[in-house]
């Protein structure tokens, strides 16, 4: 059972430092990612084909990235810190990145090598190096992630209105 103090952080996830929630910041990138589907498929459909890339994978993948690249905000360090009450949090790409690697992507490898929604999500805010998370992957223990079954509701909704389908998350 959530203590007093974890269930306040967790009424509204925030996302952002003007106060916009985490709910609210997804719908903006959903629409921003249908916005560039719309508009640009044509073109990158044509360079999906020179790699010999599914162009419906593509936009799945996309579409994950796009939905959960934030996911992580929802730990309770995070909204804490977000609202000035600590000054560390743990690293919310990492958790969304290790969300969506162990429950949609681990068998949908791009190359059958090449965890794409997951690296775009590890380096939606730094270049990619291999140290990049070093001093923080011992603080995941403390991991306490907020209620996000609204956050998946819109995920899910969102992604059968794009692609006329279920979402398939293993344990999300």
């Amino acid at each position: 059972m959530r203590s007093m103090t974890q269930t306040s952080y967790c009424n509204d996830l925030i996302a952002k430092s003007n106060d916009e929630t985490l709910y609210e910041h997804t719908i903006k990138c959903i629409d921003n990612y249908n916005y560039i589907k719309r508009e640009h498929e044509k073109r990158i459909k044509i360079g999906l084909k020179n790699f010999k890339i599914n162009s419906d994978w593509f936009w799945e993948h996309a579409f994950i990235s796009t939905a959960f690249h934030d996911f992580g905000k929802a730990d309770i360090s995070f909204q804490k810190m977000i609202r000035g009450n600590e000054m560390k949090a743990l690293p919310h790409a990492l958790i969304s990145a290790l969300e969506v690697y162990y429950n949609y992507e681990k068998e949908e490898l791009l190359f059958d090598k090449i965890p794409l929604s997951t690296l775009c999500i590890l380096t939606h805010h730094s270049m990619f190096k291999k140290d990049l998370f070093i001093n923080n992957t011992s603080n995941l223990k403390s991991l306490d992630l907020c209620n996000y079954d609204k956050f998946i509701d819109l995920i899910e909704s969102k992604f059968k209105e794009i692609f006329n389908n279920d979402l398939n998350m293993k344990n999300i």
